[in-house]
């Protein structure tokens, strides 16, 4: 089959995030399909940005078909990001032909998390007679409104949830990360029988590499072998230091855990790193809770593997009661350790393996008692458990899993 996947925010392992799109096609293409992504030529969660030869630019990578379309680049949430998203969905209407002339796409897949490049993959998906898939990673218009700050009033927002109206009258089917989208889609006239929902998940492939300690950062490592030489146990966490990512919760209850051997290592960059090193000074707990900046994604499982216990948290936002779905839980899984989630969400992504903990609260003195559960057992019983956390995802949530179940979610539309 010839596969069109758009996707605004598609990357790639040269590109960085978004790495779902990828994963998913490279798949494809290994059991014989032809993929083709589109995708904009700036997104914020890249890396770094495809060098572009034009206003379009077609590149490679793993067999994959890319197909960049020139958009300025932007800062935040504000008109510039508007302006970027409303010039790759101008472009995309613009080419409806010229971008499937030499390819005739039995399967159109709409993913860049908001509705409005439904519209052109509508047209080519009628133009050729190919089923028109929804991918849902975000639930517009409330994620702008909850995460970006807009106002309910915003035009744009208006047009966001006429755009959300329109996608769920004319997709054959949706694909979701979010397990309880429909619930939410149900109110713009999503159709019963149309939702399959398919979470994101790992590439065993990268995981092939067990070597423990070679190739890590060595600041990082540095500070690593300094809290183990203390003898505390490692909570890590790997992934941006922003408002909603709420380490500061993981702050305070390294503060409410001092009396314990414990050391915290965080890795990663964002917005509110200076100030979360800050905050720990102010803590009294910055001898123990290190800050080491980001590492390459190659390393990150080197680094995850050396861990203890990993940590995820979020700040409570009302739209993620339709559930989430996070790589980076299902990268502390395959590192095979025990987990501490702070989230607030309709699903317990950790309901079902053995040996983490879900904190829905948040709250510091909770994240305080998981750690002190964990402090409290022997390194061995540790180490059981993550083995169950690595097993589970191994067996739910491959890319090759993920990706054979999504075209049959597919093929019965």
């Amino acid at each position: 089959m010839n596969i069109l996947l758009i996707d605004h925010n598609a990357g790639s392992p040269v590109l960085g995030m978004e790495y779902r799109p990828y994963y998913l096609a490279r798949q494809w293409v290994r059991e014989g399909h032809r993929v083709r992504i589109i995708a904009a030529s700036y997104a914020h969660r890249r890396v770094r940005q495809p060098s572009m030869r034009g206003i379009i630019d077609r590149q490679g990578f793993d067999g994959i078909e890319y197909v960049f379309l020139k958009t300025p680049s932007y800062e935040g949430h504000g008109w510039a990001r508007i302006v970027n998203i409303l010039a790759f969905v101008s472009q995309l209407y613009a080419r409806v032909r010229d971008l499937c002339t030499d390819f005739k796409p039995d399967i159109v897949i709409a993913a860049s998390g908001y509705p409005f490049d439904m519209g052109p993959a509508h047209l080519i998906a009628r133009y050729h007679g190919a089923k028109l898939v929804y991918g849902v990673s975000e639930l517009w218009p409330d994620s702008p409104v909850q995460l970006w700050g807009l106002s309910r009033n915003h035009p744009f927002v208006w047009l966001a949830a006429w755009g959300q109206r329109q996608a769920c009258r004319v997709c054959d089917t949706v694909v979701s990360i979010l397990p309880k989208a429909d619930e939410f889609l149900r109110g713009y006239g999503l159709k019963d029988g149309l939702f399959h929902h398919i979470p994101n998940g790992i590439e065993p492939d990268e995981w092939a590499d067990d070597t423990r300690a070679a190739g890590i950062d060595s600041l990082t490592q540095t500070a690593i072998d300094c809290l183990r030489a203390q003898g505390r146990m490692i909570i890590g966490y790997a992934g941006t230091h922003g408002v909603s990512n709420d380490l500061k919760v993981l702050v305070d209850a390294a503060a409410l855990s001092r009396d314990l051997p414990v050391g915290f290592v965080c890795v990663g960059e964002g917005p509110e790193r200076r100030a979360l090193a800050d905050y720990a000074v102010e803590r009294g707990v910055a001898d123990n809770f290190l800050f080491c900046g980001a590492l390459p994604k190659r390393q990150v499982p080197r680094f995850l593997r050396q861990m203890d216990v990993l940590y995820m948290g979020l700040k409570h936002v009302d739209v993620h009661r339709y559930g989430v779905s996070f790589n980076k839980i299902y990268d502390y899984m395959m590192a095979g350790k025990p987990i501490i989630m702070a989230v607030d969400a309709g699903n317990d992504m950790l309901a079902d393996v053995a040996g983490s903990v879900s904190v829905p609260s948040g709250r510091p003195q909770d994240v305080a008692n998981a750690i002190k559960t964990f402090a409290g057992m022997a390194e061995g019983e540790r180490n059981a458990f993550g083995a169950e956390t690595k097993a589970h995802v191994l067996l739910n949530n491959a890319y090759p899993v993920l990706a054979r179940q999504f075209l049959e979610a597919v093929q019965t539309a």
